[in-house]
């Protein structure tokens, strides 16, 4: 494991603790810790332990410090004590510090001394680029309901108000889980796992960070779209949303709002699929060379076989249903032979799988079958016990040795040469021959080749068709079908938008997810969301600052050059020359940390375009060495160096009334629709004991109450 640099630093500063008797605040190489009140005083010297150092249990007990350590998991699956942050009583702390030993002085690295080493987190399963969380890079402020807590803002307080924008789903969209099928996302648990897609365009597992219900809504829209040669059932998707839901458009490489989605948008869906197992191809297979025919849905890339057979044999389709329950083979219909017959079928689902494995191989013109040249090398006893159920007969005779026929009716000359180098690579010897109205190919099985494949296929046959078997291999009870497992290979394809319109009376409250990879699959369409945070970290034994970006809960691996910075839609903020300039600006300050957060937008990126054609950045809030600063401040600072920020609602002196007056109205981001809410903090930045940082949420009563009357939620 990394070690981690723990050095004698002086106490900077020494401040009482606001809403603690018994702390104070210390700065410490510009980190912020409480100490207890009357231990320390400014230009005292102490050993800091920083953020993410593990300590021994004997160590910390020794320090007497256990109890302020956290107990996790390392990446070697041991738990272990880590300094880490925390709040006491409102007021951050960054680390912890102790009286030094005797004889260590100012600047002197202790980390071997006190046996410290580097904490390194358990690896988990992540989005291509995501980063490992660094404890200084922390993610936004969470938003509590000002309608739960209305006493927290003091009337005449002065404040700002800015739109809080959400795109949303309604409760029953269904979300593509990994491993396969679907689940509402109201009943989505955090902690599962989702299909998303990674940074390279690759179908990954997503794991669920959080999930949101933000009430009502006071619009929705429906985005219809032709799935064109994808999937089965109907022809179409759809899917209701909010007008800022974010949509992937992979043409033009990034997402769009629904609002701003038009018939020439293609979007990305996804068709759940599996690969075939070896049984299950096997099987199916043996069918295809028998009673099986393909079926294929206009317009998709999926097919189907089904297969028939006469009702005395109905055992035999429910044994044939049963081996291929995987591929939800089910029966469809009962029918009549053209010789009068009665019959019943069954079909498998219909799956991209099957097309690609058999439909474009085996079909052929008309209804016709044709046997592709690969047959030959993979048939098996397998397959070839389900052909001969289908399409073989025993013949038995006084005064002939058993033999083993097949009617191979629909099978040119040019099929039968490929069923006979397939039943060669068996050790089986097949003679081909025509029927007696020299109208129908035959193959047949003399005595020594047909014994040989009643011994291998032998422990495939049901009883219902053992009457096919001699005498001699009749009498198991249950056939030997070994039990496979198929392999998830979910499958995307770009497909067309028809139509986006509004949609009414829709009941529903509004839902979404947060994902590690910031993304997932809502009634098979990719959707995103981009809140966004840049900035830099400067860790106690780095000779430089570690410059920064992420998603609202994920840290994102550095671009490997300028241009995949631009391309990068959460590093994109620092290619911005004010972004730049307001970063090195705190740096050459001495500043230890600064992180900017914002949102990403622009006509192809975010809900609204703000009139722009390219992708563009606007900060809402600034953190400083663990610290969100003031309104003031952060305005000041993006006004000088020309970054934009989010646009205000209000700004002046705190009343609800007057917040609940700006929560209604029409948005200020664009799109003709009413506005969700507004969020609400003090020009002044405080904490309260009750919820730490004063930042909150005030939903409109055109949401809440518009079509669906709803208790107000926070944010889970």
């Amino acid at each position: 494991m990394s070690t981690i640099k723990v050095e004698v630093c002086e106490i900077l500063d020494l401040q009482p603790h606001g809403n603690a008797d018994a702390l104070e605040l210390a700065t410490v190489q510009g980190w912020q810790m409480c100490v207890k009140k009357g231990v320390h005083k400014k230009g005292d010297a102490v050993v800091y332990f920083e953020q993410g150092t593990v300590l021994k249990k004997e160590v910390a007990e020794g320090l007497n410090v256990a109890t302020y350590l956290s107990e996790k998991t390392d990446i070697n699956g041991d738990r272990v004590l880590v300094v880490h942050r925390i709040k006491l009583r409102g007021e951050p702390s960054f680390g912890l510090v102790v009286q030094p030993e005797a004889g260590m002085e100012l600047g002197q690295d202790v980390a071997e001394f006190y046996q410290a080493t580097k904490y390194n987190p358990p690896i988990k399963i992540q989005a291509g680029d995501s980063a490992s969380d660094d404890p200084n890079f922390p993610k936004y402020t969470s938003l509590e309901n000002m309608r739960s807590y209305p006493d927290l803002l003091e009337v005449g307080e002065p404040v700002i108000a800015t739109e809080k924008v959400h795109g949303c789903l309604i409760y029953k969209t269904k979300i593509s889980m990994w491993g396969g099928g679907h689940k509402p996302i109201h009943k989505i648990e955090i902690g599962e796992f989702v299909v998303g897609m990674n940074a390279k365009g690759e179908i990954v597992p997503s794991k669920v960070l959080k999930k949101f219900n933000n009430g009502s809504a006071e619009k929705w829209l429906n985005v219809r779209g032709k799935r064109r040669l994808f999937g089965g059932g109907n022809p179409f998707f759809s899917i209701y949303c909010t007008p800022s839901h974010q949509f992937y458009c992979p043409h033009e490489g990034c997402y769009k709002a629904a609002i701003n989605l038009t018939n020439e948008d293609r979007v990305l869906i996804i068709h759940d699929s599996n690969s075939l197992t070896y049984v299950e191809e096997q099987i199916l297979l043996g069918k295809l060379l028998g009673d099986g025919f393909l079926h294929k849905t206009k317009d998709s890339n999926s097919s189907a076989i089904k297969f028939s057979h006469k009702k005395s044999h109905e055992e035999y389709l429910n044994f044939c249903i049963d081996s291929l329950k995987q591929l939800k083979t089910n029966k469809t219909r009962n029918l009549t032979s053209g010789y009068g017959t009665e019959m019943t079928e069954a079909s498998t689902e219909y799956s991209n799988a099957i097309y690609e494995e058999f439909y474009l191989s085996f079909r052929a013109e008309g209804t016709k079958k044709k046997v592709p040249s690969w047959v030959a090398d993979r048939l098996s006893p397998l397959s070839l016990a389900f052909w001969y159920m289908d399409d073989g007969s025993l013949s038995h005779t006084e005064k002939q040795e058993d033999r083993a026929l097949f009617a191979c009716c629909n099978f040119s000359d040019a099929d039968l040469i490929i069923l006979l180098a397939g039943l060669k690579n068996l050790g089986l010897n097949g003679v081909s021959y025509k029927s007696d109205d020299r109208q129908y190919n035959r193959i047949r099985l003399n005595k020594e080749s047909a014994d040989k494949m009643f011994c291998l296929i032998s422990p495939y046959i049901p009883e219902v068709m053992q009457y096919k078997l001699p005498s001699n291999y009749r009498g198991r009870k249950v056939p030997v079908i070994p039990a496979t497992e198929q392999k998830y290979t979910p499958i995307i394809k770009s497909v067309d938008i028809y139509s986006v319109k509004e949609a009414f009376n829709v009941d529903s409250s509004r839902w979404d997810l947060e994902t590690e990879t910031h993304n997932f699959f809502a009634n098979s369409i990719l959707v995103h969301n981009s809140n966004c945070r840049v900035g830099y970290v400067w860790h106690t034994d780095d000779e430089q600052p570690t410059m920064m970006a992420g998603s609202r809960t994920l840290r994102r691996k550095d671009p490997e050059d300028s241009n995949t910075m631009v391309a990068n839609t959460y590093w994109f903020p620092h290619t911005l020359p004010g972004v730049k300039h307001l970063l090195k600006e705190l740096q050459s300050q001495g500043y230890k940390q600064a992180i900017l957060y914002g949102e990403v937008y622009g006509q192809s990126i975010q809900a609204y375009s703000y009139g722009e054609r390219k992708i563009n950045f606007r900060a809402f809030d600034l953190m400083l060495e663990g610290k969100y600063v003031d309104y003031t401040t952060f305005k000041s600072l993006c006004d000088r160096h020309q970054v934009e920020q989010v646009p205000l609602v209000y700004e002046g002196a705190f009343s609800l009334d007057v917040i609940k007056s700006h929560s209604d109205g029409d948005s200020l981001v664009g799109g003709n629709h009413g506005r969700e809410g507004v969020v609400v903090k003090p020009i002044v930045e405080r904490e309260h004991p009750k919820t730490g940082r004063v930042i909150l949420k005030y939903i409109g009563d055109r949401y809440l109450f518009g079509k669906v009357s709803e208790q107000d939620t926070t944010d889970i």
